[in-house]
């Protein structure tokens, strides 16, 4: 690669971003391995760039001015981020990065090896369509990087302070394939999730071929198993959605509007409950009537639901660690948020924060929530046999005329010693791997059950 192509990929990597790598602990410590803070797909490429032997600190303050110039964080929507910046020369050069065939669309020449700008014909984009199909197959994320140059400030649109022009006439300057190893302990915990009777589903912004690789790989996406995109999703009427959700196993390309429409449709704890509610939820839909939609438009609405499922919908527990993933996390039944890489919003939106952001420790929380629930009901049972009992023999007894069959202090010793403390010792039993070898109980199951009498 020559330098004027290498410059240029630096210089995208150095300023396009919110990431940064720290290389010293909190007791000032020199790290064995940087840290990333923030983005981890951005800190990869800090990471690869700094392999290099640059030092992308000062390539960002030698080319950046703060005030002058613009970073845009990562649209989840447009699936891209951007950075505009005024060059010495007058001229200005747009910045952008973001998921691959999205990106390619919008370009229109690739730069060569040499750093020379080449139209990008039907055939070259074939060559570079496959080869981003490739390193997804292999469970790669891809990333295009692109620029766009631009004479002077005068030919920016008006508004580029607030919406980047990065949606068309790109250059392609390079594809970039990062791996994401699947930690030791997910396939391991998938697997006894899912013989706990527990469906996982994978929602991720990844390319589907990388998904689906990925989802493979943790034992998530199975022989019989679907994988979706996002923008396939959403267009779904509701009763088509259900056709498709037993067996929906990965959705690639997902929004954070999907993934809310996904947990909405399965629990149906934020769908609207009336014509009022639906029209104020698609409010900023041109052209959307309850009258001609609501059958239409997911998520649907309270009471189509309840037509096809009478004993209510699932439990849905979300994963989530950015601002975006808030609404999915309110909407779940269980929202658990990442403690390590998660936002405050998505730690305060959600239920549960996973401490160490470890799959394995969702599966630990799973075993603890069914403890603690069969230890109530161990504790009802007991205290309902002992009470009955005791109302039994006095009842009987005031009956029959034997008079009282427990005095005072007979019934205070069994109320404070033996069911107090027996009660106590039946629900502070610790859980134990077995309660993950059956599967849930259901959403209306009683607490005292048939068997327990």
């Amino acid at each position: 690669m020559s330098e004027t192509a290498k410059k240029i990929i630096v210089e995208n990597i150095s300023i396009n971003r919110i990431a940064y790598l720290l290389y010293v602990d909190s007791e000032g410590k020199e790290l064995h391995r940087p840290s990333v803070i923030g983005n981890k797909t951005e800190g990869a490429l800090l990471c690869m760039v700094r392999s290099w032997g640059i030092d992308f600190e000062k390539v960002k303050s030698s080319v950046y001015v703060e005030g002058r110039d613009r970073i845009y964080a990562f649209n989840s929507l447009r699936k891209r981020a951007t950075a505009i910046v005024k060059r010495p020369d007058g001229s200005v050069r747009l910045y952008c990065k973001g998921a691959s065939e999205v990106l390619l669309k919008d370009c229109v020449s690739y730069m060569e090896n040499n750093g020379s700008i080449c139209p990008l014909k039907q055939e070259n984009r074939e060559k570079l369509e496959s080869c981003i199909e490739t390193m997804a197959r292999n469970a790669l994320r891809t990333l295009v990087l692109a620029h766009k140059d631009y004479e002077n400030e005068s030919l920016l649109p008006s508004n580029w302070h607030d919406v980047p022009p990065d949606d068309a006439e790109l250059c392609c300057d390079c594809i970039v394939g990062i791996i994401d190893p699947v930690r030791g302990d997910v396939v391991e915990a998938v697997r006894t999730a899912q013989e706990a009777g527990v469906i996982v589903r994978m929602c991720t912004g990844d390319n589907i071929e990388t998904a689906s690789a990925i989802a493979k790989q943790c034992g998530i996406l199975k022989p019989n198993g679907n994988a979706l995109v996002g923008p396939s999703f959403r267009t779904l009427t509701p009763s088509q959605a259900d056709d498709i959700l037993p067996k929906l196993q990965v959705l690639a390309r997902c929004s954070p509007e999907d993934k809310f429409l996904l947990v909405t449709r399965l629990n149906g704890n934020s769908l609207p409950r009336d014509k009022d509610s639906w029209v104020a939820m698609h409010a900023a839909k041109v052209g959307v009537t309850w009258e001609t939609h609501r059958d239409i438009i997911l998520p649907g609405y309270r009471k189509e639901w309840l037509a096809t499922r009478p004993t209510g919908g699932e439990v849905v527990g979300v994963t989530g660690d950015g601002t975006n993933d808030a609404p999915a996390l309110k909407a779940a039944d269980v929202g658990l948020a990442m403690g390590i890489t998660g936002t405050k919003v998505a730690q305060g939106a959600s239920d549960i924060v996973i401490l160490d952001d470890k799959f394995s420790s969702i599966v630990r929380a799973i075993m603890w929530g069914r403890s603690i629930y069969d230890s109530i009901r161990k504790f009802l049972q007991f205290q309902l046999t002992v009470n009955i009992v005791a109302l039994s023999l006095e009842f009987i007894g005031a009956v029959s005329g034997h008079g009282q069959t427990l005095n005072a202090v007979m019934m205070l010793w069994v109320n404070l010693v033996m069911d107090t403390m027996g009660a106590l010792a039946l629900a502070t039993e610790p859980p134990t791997r077995e309660l993950l070898k059956r599967r849930p109980y259901k959403r209306t199951c009683s607490l005292i059950s048939r068997p327990m009498w």
